[in-house]
């Protein structure tokens, strides 16, 4: 086997054991009965650690080491999550957007979508993106795009699976897997755009979920499933707004000027 495409291999074979995981851990939960935030914080907590444990066995483990490099760079391309996170929390401060949930199952939610954050960038741009810029190289801006938009793309797809969920509709999991295929673009790009900085786009990611879930009335009482169709049917404005955006932090200029240092 060709020795450069091994480590691709590898990393697409961990990528899909850890979401095979993950979803198998839900249904175990659910039929022990464990649901609601509580479910959901232990589902996501497994999670992060079959993430880690993956970077453990791939020899990855620098990926998670905190740096200050790329960090302050990486926060301001980001600059839109924390523009829609600031009007959603408006809506909940006026009203418009209810929340109803306890103190304690807000914790654990927030808790929840810090912990996301690590499993699914860990994979998916730690892994997976990295994975992808090694076989294919760095000696274009064209190589790094597709890198970025390869790791999007399955990303957003992977969100199919959603339609083992009961009440939800193929449709609607389709619906949700297409539409988040240009946020895991975005993060992508900051992801490079950060110099490889993890924590960046795990604190980014952590707060588009946090957000998106809040206007989908998670913390009002909706189900999971109900959640799902909110969000798939509501947001799709938003996400053709993302794609311009994901376009915009590709673009030659900025990427070209960090080709050569990563």
């Amino acid at each position: 086997m060709n020795s450069k495409i091994r480590p691709l291999i590898n990393a697409v074979v961990s990528v899909f054991i850890c979401f095979v995981l993950y979803k198998v851990t839900g249904f175990g939960l659910s039929a022990l009965n464990i649901k609601g935030f509580l479910g959901n914080f232990i589902g996501e907590l497994l999670f992060a650690i079959y993430g880690i444990v993956a970077l453990l066995i791939l020899k990855k483990i620098d990926v998670l080491k905190f740096k200050l490099e790329g960090f302050k760079e990486g926060l301001f391309a980001g600059g839109i999550i924390f523009v829609a996170c600031f009007i959603i929390m408006l809506g909940v401060a006026t009203g418009l957007i209810p929340v109803t949930a306890k103190a304690s199952d807000i914790t654990i939610y927030i808790l929840q979508m810090l912990l996301i954050g690590v499993a699914e960038e860990v994979l998916f741009r730690g892994i997976l993106q990295n994975s992808v810029m090694d076989y294919i190289g760095y000696d274009t801006v064209g190589k790094i795009r597709l890198a970025i938009i390869i790791s999007g793309v399955i990303f957003g797809l992977v969100h199919l699976s959603n339609a083992t969920l009961p009440g939800v509709s193929f449709g609607a999991a389709m619906q949700q897997a297409i539409s988040v295929i240009p946020v895991g673009i975005i993060f992508g790009a900051i992801y490079y755009r950060s110099k490889k900085n993890i924590w960046t786009v795990i604190i980014l990611h952590a707060i588009n979920d946090f957000y998106t879930l809040i206007a989908s009335g998670t913390l009002a009482g909706a189900s999971q499933n109900e959640a799902l169709n909110t969000r798939t049917n509501s947001v799709w404005g938003t996400y053709l707004v993302f794609g311009l955006i994901a376009i915009w932090l590709m673009r030659k200029k900025k990427i070209e000027a960090l080709r050569m240092n990563i």
